[in-house]
C-alpha cells in the first residue's frame, strides 16, 4: 500500500489532465516498485551478521573541544588499558554507532574508540566549514590527547578522506603514533562525478542542494519502504534490513548544514600525490559492488602509497563496514604491533 506522501503525490500529478495522467502512470509505477523493493528489504535477516549489529553499551564517553568552537564526543571501549588500539572514523550522515559489528569483533583484542566526526552524531561542527581538513586535524588532536601509540585508524567513505588527509597534513603524529591505515570505501583523490569514478561526488551535490532547498527536511528519511529502497543502493549482496534501517536513522537524524559543508569538502578532496609519501603499512580495502566509490579508487591508493596492499570484497557494497565486519576487523589485527 502507497505511504500517505506517495498518494498525496499522485493526486497533485493526476490533477494536472492528459499530460498529467501520463506522468501519474510513470510515477505510481515507480513507487509501486520501490514500494515493494522496501517490502522485501524489511524481510531479509541474517542472523550471523544481525546479532552484531547491537551498539556496544560498555563504552565510555569522551569529549575533545577544538580551537574552532567544535566538541567531538568519542566512545571508549577501554580508557588506559593496555590492549592495542584501534581508531574508527565514520562517514558523511553517519555516527559512531555505525561501527556495532567491527567493535565487537574487537573488542576482545583491542581498545576500540570511536567517533562522532564533527558536525554530527552529538559532535558540535565548529567553525571550520572544510569537514575533511578539519577532520584530519581533529584526528591528529585525539591521537595526542589520549596518548595514543601504534594505533590502527580505519576510515570508511569520508572518514577515509579524514585519514588521508591526517596522513599528508600531520607527518610528525603519523609517524610518532599510527602502526597502520585502513582506507575503506573510500577515495583519495577528486571524483568528478561519471559513472566509471562513481556517485560518491554525485550523490553530495545532490544532497547537499536538496539540503539548501528544504526538500531533505521535507522528506526527513522517515521509515517508509520508499527510503529503504533508495537507501538499499549503498549495500551489495549481504544487506539486511537492519543494516538499512540503521543507515536510514542515521540520514535522518543529520543537519542540513553538516551535510552541505561535508558535501562541498567532499568535492574538493584531493590528496592523492601526496599519498605517495607515506611509507606507513596501509591495507586499501573496497567492495567489488561499492557504487560510491568503486574499486578504481582503492586501487590508486594501493598503488601510489609503497606500504600498502590492496583487499577487494566479493559482492560487498559501500556499506563495507556492515556487511563484512569480519573482513575489517581481520585488517586491523593484520596491522597491529605485537
Amino acid at each position: 500500500m502507497a505511504s500517505d506522501t506517495e498518494r498525496s503525490s499522485l493526486g497533485m500529478v493526476r490533477g494536472l489532465g492528459m499530460l498529467g495522467g501520463g506522468l501519474a502512470a510513470v510515477v505510481g509505477a515507480v513507487g509501486f516498485a520501490a514500494h515493494r523493493r522496501g517490502g522485501l528489504i524489511r524481510e531479509t535477516h541474517r542472523p550471523d551478521l544481525d546479532d552484531l549489529l547491537d551498539v556496544p553499551t560498555d563504552v565510555l564517553p569522551g569529549t575533545l573541544a577544538r580551537p574552532d568552537g567544535a566538541v567531538i564526543r568519542y566512545v571508549d571501549t577501554s580508557p588506559g588499558s593496555a590492549l592495542p588500539v584501534a581508531v574508527l572514523l565514520h562517514g558523511i550522515t553517519a555516527r559512531w554507532q555505525m561501527w556495532a559489528a567491527v567493535m565487537r569483533l574487537l573488542q576482545p583484542t583491542h581498545r576500540v574508540i570511536a567517533w562522532d566526526m564533527r558536525g554530527f552524531g552529538e559532535s558540535t561542527a565548529g567553525s571550520n566549514v572544510d569537514t575533511v581538513a578539519a577532520a584530519g586535524d581533529d584526528l591528529a588532536a585525539l591521537l595526542n590527547e589520549l596518548d595514543l601509540r601504534d594505533a590502527v585508524v580505519v576510515g570508511h567513505s569520508m572518514g577515509g578522506m579524514e585519514l588521508a588527509r591526517f596522513a599528508v597534513d600531520h607527518r610528525d603524529v603519523l609517524a610518532n603514533r599510527i602502526a597502520g591505515l585502513v582506507f575503506l570505501s573510500t577515495s583519495a583523490r577528486s571524483l568528478d562525478g561519471s559513472i566509471r569514478n562513481g556517485g560518491l561526488v554525485r550523490l553530495s551535490k545532490t544532497t547537499a542542494r536538496l539540503a539548501r532547498t528544504g526538500v531533505t527536511s521535507a522528506y526527513g528519511w522517515s521509515d517508509t519502504n520508499l527510503s529503504l529502497a533508495l537507501l538499499r543502493s549503498g549495500f551489495g549482496d549481504l544487506a539486511t534490513a537492519a543494516m538499512v534501517e540503521e543507515l536510514r536513522r542515521c540520514q535522518a537524524s543529520a543537519s542540513e548544514k553538516s551535510l552541505i559543508d561535508g558535501s562541498q569538502s567532499i568535492a574538493q578532496h584531493d590528496v592523492l600525490d601526496r599519498l605517495a609519501g607515506v611509507r606507513t603499512p596501509v591495507i586499501a580495502m573496497v567492495g567489488t559492488r561499492d557504487r560510491l566509490t568503486p574499486p578504481l579508487h582503492a586501487r590508486a591508493i594501493a598503488a601510489v602509497m609503497p606500504c600498502a596492499r590492496l583487499v577487494e570484497l566479493e559482492g560487498i557494497g559501500h556499506q563495507s563496514l556492515q556487511e563484512d565486519p569480519f573482513s575489517v576487523a581481520e585488517a586491523v589485527r593484520s596491522l597491529t604491533l605485537v
